[in-house]
């Protein structure tokens, strides 16, 4: 029994994480062919980046996306936990009325041997809940995902994150934002978990649609791809209880096996810092911590609320 990871795993082994033993399996097997990366590579970054990122996964609804043979072959989503998965791995029991049980067990991923078992399933991408199992209905951030639709880039997004950065200053809001690892980026909002969907959805919304009055050139809330015309998609829609979105800190299962990292306001303004990947495990262990105040919450929207609800009231009309 290994106690301590080496820094080259071979294809299979036991070891302990945190007390619990797991067996790793098929660790060079290449799930990124183009770029060459292994499973190994996959659970050797979870586990240097588990510190920071399991609090953003623990207590939420979490589903992952599996590959188990690799980026260029079809992968899944996954909520339920699986019944093979070990004992010691706890589930969050949630009824569900689509489910053919009633109920969706999805796993309760808060220690670093979940997260490395889940690695051992070729679980490249993690897509926790947008609140806490404790506050259903209530997220404790809103999200405002920036979707550049071509011929518009990362560059446009970046030049419509930091309008809408401003905006938020003048609300007195404090934002982070983070690469989503694939063409855009998303920008976070922590709050006080006492506002519905509804209300965040309204907010995300609302600020968009200040943002396409002032650049409707750059900036659009239209749905329909074909109509987006080269602009960026801002898409209020992900703030709804069945949405997720991709965890800060989560591989993409991308050709080039891209990470979702957090990033300075600061960066933003010079420039678009990244892309980052797999290769750059301690480059995301070095900026894991810019996203711990999301978890702080503590802010509110008491100066929009009225505008909100009043959106909220004519949008059930």
């Amino acid at each position: 029994m290994n106690e301590i990871f080496p820094t080259c795993l071979p294809a299979q082994f036991e070891v302990m994480v945190g007390g619990r033993q797991l067996r790793l399996t098929h660790c060079d097997r290449v799930l990124w062919p183009d770029a060459g990366f292994t499973k190994a590579d996959l659970i050797l970054y979870y586990l240097s980046v588990a510190e920071e990122l399991l609090p953003h996964l623990r207590d939420r609804l979490v589903t992952v996306t599996r590959y188990p043979d690799g980026v260029d072959h079809p992968g899944f989503y996954q909520k339920h936990l699986p019944e093979y998965a070990p004992d010691w791995l706890g589930r969050i029991r949630i009824a569900s009325e689509e489910a053919e049980r009633g109920y969706i067990d999805y796993p309760d991923i808060r220690e670093p041997a979940a997260l490395i078992w889940f690695a051992n399933q070729a679980a490249i991408e993690l897509h926790p809940s947008l609140n806490r199992v404790d506050r259903p209905g209530h997220p404790d951030y809103a999200i405002f995902d920036l979707d550049p639709n071509p011929p518009a880039n990362l560059a446009t997004a970046r030049e419509v994150a930091l309008r809408l950065r401003d905006l938020l200053v003048r609300l007195g809001l404090r934002s982070y934002p983070k690469l989503t690892g694939a063409t855009g980026l998303h920008i976070y909002v922590p709050l006080e978990p006492i506002y519905s969907f509804d209300i965040t959805s309204q907010f995300v919304a609302y600020l968009g649609e200040l943002l396409v009055h002032h650049r409707p050139d750059q900036v659009t809330n239209e749905r329909l791809v074909a109509r987006r015309g080269g602009r960026v998609y801002i898409d209020h829609l992900q703030n709804r209880p069945s949405k997720t979105i991709v965890a800060v800190l989560s591989v993409r299962p991308l050709t080039s096996a891209p990470l979702s990292l957090p990033i300075t306001w600061d960066e933003l303004e010079a420039g678009l810092p990244g892309p980052f990947t797999l290769a750059d495990r301690a480059e995301a262990q070095r900026r894991a911590a810019l996203f711990r105040p999301v978890l702080q919450g503590g802010q509110r929207l008491d100066a929009l609320l009225p505008v909100l609800q009043e959106r909220l009231a004519s949008s059930r009309a």
